[in-house]
C-alpha cells in the first residue's frame, strides 16, 4: 500500500504533540506491504533524507571501494536513492571501477514486481534508474544469480516479511553465501579509495528488531529480539567475528569488516548525512540495545543482550 501524508501547515502542539504519530512523515509518501505498520520505504519529494534508518544505510560507500553497491531489498529505492545524492556516481556499464575512477552505482533486488512498478511510478525510482544510478533486478535476493562479475565492494541487506527477519538469515551458509558475492570475499582487507585510505569491501545488515534498552527488565522480550540474536551469531560466524552493531530506533544495524573508528564513522560521511546521524535520527546509538556503547551514532562491539551471560560468583 502506498501512503500519501499531506504537508502540515503548522506542528502541532500542546497534548496532541506527543501522540501525534504520523509527524514526522508530513508531506512524505510510504510504502507499507503488510499488516504490521512497518515502513518499508519512504520518499519525499524535496528532500532524500528520510529521517530513518535508512540514512544510517546509505552510508556504506563511506567505508568501502568505489564500485558496485547491491541492496537486497530494494524496497521503492530509498537507499538508493541517498547514495546517489551524496556520493560520486558511475552508470552501470561505464567500464572498470578503480580507485582513480571513482564512483558507485547500485544494483538492487526486489522480489514483488508491483512494488517496483509503485516505485517507478509514484516514488522516484524511474529518475534513478534514468540516470544510470540504479540497476533493478526483480528477483530471489538470496538467489546464487544476485550477483555482478567482479563482486560487489558493499552489500546492504534489508531482507523482511511479513513484518519479520527473513529466517534463512539465521544460518551461518546465508551469510557465507552473501559473502562471496563481495569483491574480495569479505577479506576485510584495506584498500586505497576515492572515499579515504584503509576502506574495505564490508556487508551492512539491518538485522530488525533490537531488544529493550535495559537486559533483564521485567516482562519477557518479543521472539523478535531472539531471531536478531541467532542472526547476529550467524553473521559473526560467517565473517570470524568482525561484525560491529549500532541501533537505530528500534533496530539492530551491523556492519562487518574492522570496527570503523570515529574518524571513518562518522568522519568519512558526506556532511548531510553525519548531522542527519549524530542530530537527526531518534534513537541512534552504538552498540544493539538501544546504547551502552562509548559515543552514539558509531559502532561498537560485542554489546548484543543475551549473547553471554556473565555469573557474579560473589552471590554464592
Amino acid at each position: 500500500m502506498l501512503a500519501c501524508f499531506p504537508q502540515r501547515s503548522r506542528a502541532p502542539v500542546g497534548p496532541d504533540a506527543a501522540n501525534d504519530e504520523f509527524a514526522a512523515w508530513a508531506g512524505a509518501r510510504v510504502l507499507l506491504l503488510d499488516d504490521t505498520g512497518n515502513l518499508h520505504s519512504v520518499y519525499r519529494p524535496h528532500t532524500e533524507l528520510t529521517g530513518g534508518l535508512w540514512d544510517v544505510m546509505a552510508g556504506l560507500p563511506s567505508l568501502v571501494p568505489p564500485g558496485p553497491i547491491a541492496m537486497l531489498g530494494l524496497g521503492a529505492g530509498s537507499v538508493p536513492r541517498i547514495i546517489a545524492a551524496h556520493y560520486p556516481t558511475r552508470a552501470a556499464g561505464a567500464g572498470a571501477w578503480s580507485a582513480a575512477g571513482g564512483g558507485y552505482v547500485v544494483h538492487g533486488w526486489e522480489l514483488d514486481p508491483e512494488v517496483v512498478a509503485a516505485a517507478r511510478r509514484h516514488l522516484g525510482m524511474s529518475q534513478l534508474e534514468a540516470a544510470g544510478q540504479l540497476v533493478v533486478h526483480v528477483g530471489d535476493a538470496l538467489s546464487p544469480a544476485a550477483a555482478v562479475p567482479g563482486g560487489f565492494s558493499g552489500i546492504v541487506v534489508d531482507l523482511f516479511g511479513g513484518g519479520r527477519l527473513l529466517p534463512q538469515l539465521t544460518k551461518r551458509a546465508a551469510w557465507e553465501d552473501i559473502r562471496s558475492r563481495l569483491s574480495d570475499g569479505g577479506a576485510g582487507s584495506s584498500t586505497p579509495s576515492g572515499s579515504g585510505s584503509g576502506c574495505c569491501c564490508r556487508l551492512l545488515a539491518n538485522l530488525g528488531q533490537s531488544p529493550p534498552t535495559t537486559p533483564g527488565q521485567a516482562g519477557r522480550w518479543q521472539p523478535e529480539a531472539y531471531t536478531t540474536l541467532r542472526a547476529y551469531e550467524a553473521l559473526e560466524a560467517a565473517f570470524e567475528g568482525e561484525v560491529s552493531l549500532m541501533t537505530v530506533g528500534g533496530n539492530t544495524l551491523a556492519l562487518t569488516g574492522p570496527l570503523p573508528s570515529p574518524e571513518e564513522w562518522p568522519g568519512r560521511l558526506p556532511a548531510a548525512l553525519r548531522e542527519q546521524l549524530l542530530f537527526g535520527l531518534d534513537g541512534c546509538a552504538a552498540g544493539g540495545a538501544g546504547g551502552g556503547g562509548p559515543q552514539g551514532g558509531c559502532w561498537a562491539r560485542d554489546v548484543y543482550p543475551l549473547q553471554r551471560v556473565v555469573v557474579d560468583l560473589s552471590l554464592w
